[in-house]
């Protein structure tokens, strides 16, 4: 049986916790045996300075630490691989601070152990008194395609399309045309089967094959030339927004062995 939560006490001498945060906290460990239940997903609390202070039991096996206890009052950057931790409190604050929740973000994440893997990340805050108190996330992988899916094969030659093309610009007509159907009908078919959109996949394919080159000696100008992106710095934006570091930093990293390898698109 995965281990639970403990009561969560605020440190001794820090500020006292809002009533509202009491009750989400009380919520989450009522709710703790369905949230470990998903192996797919990891989902967390954090507090207004974006330390940890409710994890799944994923998170757990994921970041490869000891236990949830272990992992509460910490900050990203204490748990994954520096680099990339000290991105996702950044991320977390931007949301404390603007209140703009990140809903449906493809980002590519890396665990201990050299893991590492796409999901959707969803973000929000959560305000008591107009003060933010606490942020609240999930990040679901993409898991595999729904083969079963009775326009699978009509959607898997678009998708083999766009990773084969990735660097070149697509118009969602001419697929939705390719595969005999609207526009909103592909979309509508591609997030049940590949549970992204056609454009969310296109970004994994570019970014995808991104990661690959930087491993080589290309420079960043030529990889992003390569991966279909005219403006140097609108690949860099793309790359820390959905990778949590710039083309650079990343090749730096790669160079330190302290990151894993991208996994492969969907088949």
């Amino acid at each position: 049986m995965a281990e639970r939560h403990r009561a969560a006490s605020a440190p001794l001498g820090a500020a006292p916790r809002s009533g509202k945060l009491e009750h989400v906290l009380a919520a989450l460990a009522c709710l703790e045996p369905v949230f470990d239940a998903q192996v797919d997903a990891v989902i967390f609390l954090k507090d207004a300075d974006a330390r940890y202070l409710f994890v799944n039991h994923t998170f757990v096996d994921r970041c490869m630490v000891p236990d949830k206890d272990f992992v509460r009052g910490k900050l990203a950057q204490d748990l994954f691989p520096s680099r990339f931790g000290v991105a996702y409190t950044a991320q977390d604050r931007a949301v404390l601070a603007s209140g703009d929740e990140i809903v449906d973000q493809l980002e590519l994440h890396f665990y201990a152990g050299r893991r590492s893997g796409w999901c959707l990340t969803h973000k929000y805050r959560i305000v008591d008194d107009g003060r933010p108190v606490a942020l609240m996330g999930i990040s679901r992988d993409l898991g595999a395609p729904e083969h079963d899916h009775p326009a699978y094969e009509r959607i898997a030659f678009v998708a083999a399309h766009i990773q084969r093309h990735c660097a070149q610009s697509l118009e969602l007509r001419e697929l939705a045309a390719t595969a005999r159907m609207s526009v909103a009908q592909l979309e509508r078919h591609f997030k049940a089967i590949f549970k992204l959109s056609p454009r969310q996949l296109l970004l994994k394919a570019r970014l995808d094959a991104a990661c690959r080159l930087l491993a080589g000696d290309l420079s960043v100008t030529e990889i992003a030339a390569q991966c279909g992106y005219a403006d140097h710095s609108a690949f860099s934006r793309q790359f820390k927004a959905r990778v949590g570091l710039t083309p650079r930093s990343y090749r730096a990293a790669l160079g330190a062995s302290a990151i894993g390898d991208p996994v492969k698109a969907p088949e």
